[in-house]
């Protein structure tokens, strides 16, 4: 009796090493099973860079944008490319109509030599671009959608809300002077480095949330015509969204600064893409 409690005391401890070493690996084992399972999927990387329009009129509220053309803008769009070219973009987004052949047919005429470029932003930076990443096409994502300013405008005198209208414009306007005093001494990448901060990017959203509060009872006028804003951006995301084919898709999107507030909203919150950073590049 006694050699067998000798004995047990012997085994125990052996017994106890094993299970607990047993404990252990499959503890290990676990923990990468279900670090496996929680690893993030892969994501989409979509960068968004805000511009500005090198030919001006083409918003309610335009920049006096200088001659992109001169020698001196030439070679900061060539500076700016060569940054933009380290996200390394398999894709690049254009504000021009969804569906829209134009733009592909003058980039082929340009990979031929037989297009010099115009003074669009889209041509002077995604042509040289893509050209340079060896691209085919780019990618049209554009989709227009009713904005008429007019009847807001006229709801607000009629109805005593002028001040507040007068108050989303002087938002606009600050926005433009800061952009035309950076004309005056900054370069192009320079340019868009601000107006890619967040800063720049908010007030020009405001000036949309600003309009919003034009209307009394059940009239809406001002968020009637940002509701169009909004759609026309849900549009161009979706656009954006059917370009990824892969995780692994790499998308550059070349579009007017105040869409960046709302495309950006949309691409953080998207479970197949991750927002990169313009800041990174400029």
């Amino acid at each position: 009796m006694l050699r067998s409690l000798n004995a047990w005391k012997l085994i125990l401890p052996v017994m106890i090493l094993c299970a607990g070493s047993l404990f252990f690996q499959n503890t290990a084992l676990t923990k990468g099973v279900i670090n496996e399972a929680n690893k993030p999927a892969a994501k989409a990387q979509v960068m968004v860079l805000g511009m500005y329009h090198f030919a001006s009129g083409k918003d309610v509220y335009n920049m006096d944008t200088d001659d992109v053309m001169s020698p001196k803008r030439q070679a900061e769009i060539a500076d700016l490319v060569v940054h933009l070219r380290e996200f390394k973009p398999t894709k690049i987004a254009i504000e021009a109509p969804y569906g829209d052949t134009k733009q592909n047919e003058q980039y082929a005429q340009y990979l031929a030599g037989k297009h010099t470029l115009t003074t669009n932003e889209v041509q002077q930076i995604a042509f040289r671009l893509a050209k340079e990443l060896n691209h085919k096409q780019l990618y049209p994502v554009d989709r227009k959608t009713p904005f008429d300013l007019e009847p807001v405008k006229k709801f607000a005198e009629q109805h005593g809300q002028s001040e507040t209208l007068k108050r989303a414009f002087a938002n606009a306007e600050t926005f433009v002077r800061e952009g035309n005093e950076l004309q005056r001494r900054a370069s192009v990448r320079e340019i868009l480095r601000h107006f890619n901060t967040q800063r720049a990017i908010l007030m020009n959203h405001q000036i949309y949330l600003m309009t919003t509060e034009v209307g009394k009872g059940d009239e809406y006028p001002g968020v009637e015509l940002v509701a169009e804003w909004y759609k026309r951006n849900l549009l161009i995301f979706a656009n954006i969204a059917r370009l990824i084919d892969s995780p692994q898709e790499r998308v550059l999107v070349i579009y007017g600064q105040g869409h960046a507030y709302l495309l950006r909203q949309f691409i953080q919150d998207s479970p197949d893409m991750e927002l990169v950073e313009v800041s990174k590049y400029l």
